[in-house]
C-alpha cells in the first residue's frame, strides 16, 4: 500500500509539470485559453507573418498556457466578415486592414484614403494624436474591438495591364480595381477612372479575366497575391502609406486576468514593430523582384504632387461631408 501511494505521488508530481494536464493550470499566472486569429490575407502577407510572430511571442512568454491558431487566406471570409466575426466573438482576433475603421468609424477613414497622409511618419503622428484616440474609441464603442499598434504594410502603388500611370490623365477611362469603399470610388472618378470595387479575395481572377485592367496596393499585397502574373506595368505612385492591424474582441480580452491581458498587449506590440521593420526591409526588395524576376515594367511618375492637386477640391468636400471630425489643413499640421 505504501509503495502504491508513493507511486501515485510521484506520478502526480510529474504530471503537474506538463502543460495542459490537470494541476498545471494552478502553477501558471496566465489563463489557459486558445485564441483564433483570422486573416483575409495570404501566408506571404506581412499581416499574416505578424500574426505568426504574435503566436510565437505569446506562446513562448506564457509557456504554452495561451495557444494561438492562425487562420489565413480568407478561410473565415473576407476582411468585413472577419471583423464581424470578431465583434460577435465567433473568433477572438484578426490580422486585418483598415476596412475595420471604414466599418465602425467611417468619419475617420481619411487616414486610409489616397493622397492625404504624407508618409508613414505622418500616419503614426495621427495615430498617436487625440484624433487617433477618438477613432479607436469609436471602433471600440461600435464594434467591441480593440485595435493594437498598427504595422506598416508599405506605400501603395499601381499595377496595370496596358496603361502605365505617369500622370493623372492616365486614369481616364481606366477600369481600376479598388477596395469596396465609397470614398475611394469618389476620388478615382474625379481622376476620370472607371473604379470597380472588388473584394480582395476576388482580385486575381478579376484581373486575369479582364473585369478590371489595373489595381493598386502595397508591394507586399501585390506580391503575395501574385498579381505580377496578370499585369505588366508597376507604377511607383506612393499614394498612401497603408497599415495592417492586429485586433481583439474587447469582451474576450476583458475576461482574462491582468497578467494575461498584459502579455497579450505586449505580444501584439512586439509583433507589430517586428512586422513594420520587416515591411520596410522587404518593400524595395519586392519591387526589385517584380521588375527583375517577373519582368514587370517599372514606371516612376516625374511629379507626384500633380495627383493630389488634381483632386484637392474633392478631398476638401469629403472632409466637409464624410470626415467632418477634422479638416485637411488640421491633419496636415500633425
Amino acid at each position: 500500500m505504501y509503495r502504491k501511494l508513493v507511486g501515485v505521488s510521484v506520478a502526480c508530481a510529474l504530471l503537474a509539470g506538463i502543460p495542459g494536464v490537470a494541476g498545471a493550470g494552478e502553477a501558471s499566472p496566465y489563463n489557459r485559453i486558445e485564441i483564433k486569429i483570422a486573416s483575409a490575407y495570404d501566408e506571404e502577407s506581412i499581416v499574416v507573418k505578424a500574426a505568426r510572430k504574435f503566436k510565437e511571442i505569446l506562446e513562448g512568454k506564457t509557456q504554452g498556457a495561451v495557444k494561438v491558431s492562425v487562420l489565413p487566406g480568407g478561410s473565415v471570409g473576407n476582411s468585413e466578415a472577419i471583423n464581424e466575426a470578431v465583434t460577435a466573438q465567433a473568433i477572438q482576433m484578426a490580422a486585418t486592414d483598415a476596412m475595420l475603421i471604414y466599418m465602425y468609424a467611417p468619419e475617420y477613414f481619411f487616414c486610409e484614403a489616397p493622397y492625404i497622409m504624407k508618409d508613414s511618419d505622418h500616419y503614426f503622428r495621427f495615430w498617436n494624436s487625440a484624433l487617433g484616440d477618438k477613432m479607436r474609441q469609436r471602433v471600440l464603442d461600435k464594434g467591441k474591438i480593440q485595435i493594437f499598434k498598427p504595422l506598416y504594410r508599405g506605400s501603395r502603388i499601381f499595377m496595370s495591364k496596358k496603361t502605365p500611370i505617369r500622370s493623372p490623365e492616365d486614369f481616364k477611362g481606366l477600369k481600376l480595381r479598388i477596395p469596396v469603399i465609397d470614398t475611394w470610388v469618389t476620388i478615382f472618378k474625379q481622376f476620370g477612372a472607371e473604379p470597380v470595387p472588388i473584394p480582395l479575395n476576388d482580385l486575381y481572377i478579376s484581373l486575369s479575366t479582364g473585369v478590371v485592367s489595373a489595381t493598386e496596393g502595397p508591394a507586399d499585397q501585390l506580391w503575395s497575391f501574385a498579381l505580377y502574373e496578370v499585369q505588366e506595368y508597376l507604377s511607383i505612385t506612393n499614394h498612401l502609406p497603408t497599415m495592417g492591424l492586429l485586433t481583439i474582441n474587447q469582451d474576450f480580452l476583458g475576461k482574462q486576468n491582468e497578467k494575461t491581458q498584459e502579455v497579450i498587449r505586449g505580444a501584439t506590440q512586439e509583433a507589430a514593430e517586428w512586422g513594420s521593420d520587416l515591411s520596410k526591409k522587404r518593400e524595395n526588395e519586392l519591387i526589385d523582384r517584380m521588375v527583375k524576376e517577373k519582368k514587370m515594367k517599372l514606371v516612376i511618375p516625374a511629379d507626384k504632387s500633380v495627383f493630389a492637386a488634381k483632386i484637392r477640391d474633392k478631398i476638401d468636400e469629403l472632409f466637409r461631408t464624410k470626415w467632418n471630425v477634422t479638416t485637411y489643413e488640421e491633419l496636415s499640421r500633425l
